[in-house]
């Protein structure tokens, strides 16, 4: 006779109680968390960052529609006329700085130029055309220097212009004269100089009427407290200015192609500086200023920091570099440094240069190709 069969009978459960996690089923819950959060807070990090990185450039765009196009209006600017006098110029002939003179007793003319102030006249040469273009090419860059400061040294009445006012009162417009009564009886540091000579630009030039208008509160400070306030990117940091970035002309990175800059291609043939129809500085091209942030990695700068390597920052010039045709009168160079040369860096004073810093830099130059 067969046995019975057994039904196995699992024990009722206990009311209220519940199956707990193993130790394993809750660590890969854990590390499941863990993942998500990171990709969730690495998403947001990246999302903040292209806001800034897109704040910053809505702010550089805007101060380039004020400063580039009074910058390239100086091509139809009238410059004064040379002086046609019998007889050569003396030591004692003090006239406005770049001013031609003529000797019309010569036969043919005879020309001069007075170069810098307090130094001999230049000449003489038979070739006056030449000589008057001359003029007027280095006189419409000084008027674009009086205009569009990057250092304090060009604004008149400090620096190396204290010296030389009555050579270039009769060339100062409007914006140069209020940038002088701004700085009067103040004295600047070169930190941050450029910085604070864009927003003078900006603010006091009255290139555009409601320029203040279109800047929101926090595109402005004044991080070193001197009274003289700077446009801020996305981090806090001043936009910077340059207004003769010469070799400013190519980006390249390592693993990365060159890119030839549509704003400046470095080109003195095909693209040759408009203020110079006649091509007597011949290997001048076309220079657009430069309005920089130092991007996400620029927004550790410290400016007040004893550390130069807190300071590290720059751009990197990369192009042919021009020398001193395009240096101004009395000073050093054509910028705030000495005038670049191929694969060497631009930076402001008080900084040094870090060869990664530069790549994420964000300019006027890469609005239409970073």
């Amino acid at each position: 006779m067969n046995a019975p069969a057994t039904i196995a009978v699992s024990p009722l459960p206990v009311a209220g109680s519940r199956r707990a996690f193993t130790l394993i089923e809750l660590l890969v819950v854990f590390i499941i968390i863990s993942i998500l959060s990171a990709l969730s807070l690495t998403g947001l990090a990246g999302a903040r960052q292209r806001a800034k990185i897109d704040k910053t450039k809505s702010t550089i765009r805007k101060i380039h529609e004020i400063v580039v196009p009074h910058y390239e209006s100086f091509t139809e600017k009238r410059v004064p006329g040379p002086r046609f006098v019998k007889g050569q110029p003396t030591a004692t002939d003090i006239l406005p700085i770049y001013t031609v003179w003529i000797d019309t007793s010569a036969n043919p003319p005879r020309a001069w130029i007075n170069d810098k102030p307090g130094t001999p006249w230049i000449g003489p040469t038979t070739d006056t055309r030449k000589t008057i273009a001359e003029g007027r090419l280095k006189t419409l860059r000084l008027m674009q220097l009086l205009d569009l400061p990057d250092q304090w040294d060009d604004v008149v009445g400090g620096g190396q212009f204290s010296w030389q006012l009555a050579q270039v009162s009769t060339l100062m417009s409007a914006a140069a004269r209020r940038y002088m009564q701004f700085a009067s009886g103040k004295s600047f540091s070169d930190q941050w100089e450029s910085a604070e000579c864009l927003a003078l630009i900006v603010t006091r030039g009255g290139f555009a009427g409601d320029a203040t208008e279109t800047f929101r509160t926090d595109e402005m400070g004044d991080v070193n407290a001197n009274g003289a306030p700077e446009f801020l990117d996305a981090w806090g940091q001043p936009i910077q200015f340059i207004r003769w970035p010469v070799g400013y002309t190519i980006s390249a990175t390592t693993g990365r192609p060159a890119v030839t800059r549509t704003l400046q291609t470095g080109d003195a043939v095909a693209d040759h500086d408009p203020l110079d129809p006649m091509k007597v500085a011949t290997n001048d091209y076309r220079v657009v200023p430069l309005i920089f942030s130092g991007g996400p990695q620029g927004s550790g700068i410290d400016p007040l920091s004893t550390d130069n390597n807190d300071k590290a920052f720059g751009v990197r010039a990369t192009g042919n570099a021009i020398g001193a045709g395009w240096a101004p009168p009395g000073g050093p160079g054509l910028m705030t440094i000495n005038p670049p040369v191929a694969n060497q860096p631009i930076y402001p004073p008080g900084a040094v240069f870090d060869s990664s810093r530069f790549r994420d830099d964000i300019t006027n130059h890469d609005l239409t190709t970073k």
